[in-house]
């Protein structure tokens, strides 16, 4: 008899095995043309349109985030993969961390989500973390997209050196003069010095080169005070075989644009 009713009790917890999640690659970042004030813009609108409640909104470091919200069936299977239990009730929710960042060439939004499912079973609750499937991630970068203004289009001069505008100014870590980094970013620029050195100084315009990793197609965009000295950088940079570089460009602060 005993036998009998482990039986049954194995059977039916092989009955109930949760099938577990698989694996998603997709992008998290994605860039856009526009400056970080109208990707900002476009974010918040793009929350609205979809009715997604913002918990805490923090323009200057860029934040958004959202608490714990309630998704249909459909959008849980949409959005998220959960694994599966046979003849559980679920319901799912998901939650947001976005960022918004200026960048050289105008600005980069960072969409981090993180999911979880209460499942029931035989009266007997859990919850269970979940894996994206980069669909709501994608749904995010590509609302951005359609409302962000994009940039103006980049002009080359008479040099052949293009010129592109942002939103924000540059942050430069200046060693000598006309020598120096420069960031987008004054914190970063802050973290860069060395102790004893200077503050960073605000430039309305500098000069910018692109590096593509070959391998994975990663890039970085490096700026400096001078096109001198962005090209002594870029030089060093296309010496390695690993990285294929752009030339040297002009970048400019929209707000001080005449």
């Amino acid at each position: 008899m005993v036998a009998v009713a482990l039986s049954v009790v194995f059977a039916a917890a092989s009955a109930t095995a949760p099938k577990p999640a698989g694996t998603y690659k997709f992008d998290r970042s994605r860039s856009f043309k526009a400056g970080a004030d109208d990707t900002w813009t476009a974010l918040i609108d793009t929350f609205a349109d979809n009715d997604w409640a913002i918990g805490r909104l923090e323009k200057d470091s860029g934040i958004i985030t959202t608490d714990w919200m309630l998704l249909s069936t459909g959008q849980a299977d949409e959005f998220a993969d959960c694994g599966s239990t046979p003849g559980s009730t679920n319901r799912s929710q998901v939650r947001f961390n976005v960022r918004v960042r200026g960048a050289a060439d105008g600005s980069v939004v960072v969409v981090n989500t993180t999911f979880r499912r209460l499942r029931t079973v035989m009266n007997a609750s859990d919850v269970i973390d979940c894996t994206s499937k980069g669909v709501v991630e994608a749904l995010v970068h590509e609302g951005v997209s359609r409302r962000v203004k994009r940039a103006d289009p980049a002009k080359a001069d008479k040099s052949g050196r293009k010129t592109v505008s942002g939103s924000n100014p540059l942050f430069c870590a200046v060693t000598a003069p006309e020598v120096g980094i420069c960031y987008q970013d004054e914190p970063a620029c802050a973290a860069s010095l060395t102790e004893g050195a200077a503050p960073c100084d605000r430039k309305v315009a500098g000069s910018c080169f692109t590096a593509t990793k070959v391998l994975d197609e990663s890039k970085s965009t490096t700026c400096a005070v001078s096109i001198k000295d962005c090209e002594a950088r870029r030089t060093a940079v296309a010496a390695d075989p690993d990285y294929k570089v752009t030339p040297c460009g002009i970048y400019r602060a929209k707000a001080e644009q005449k």
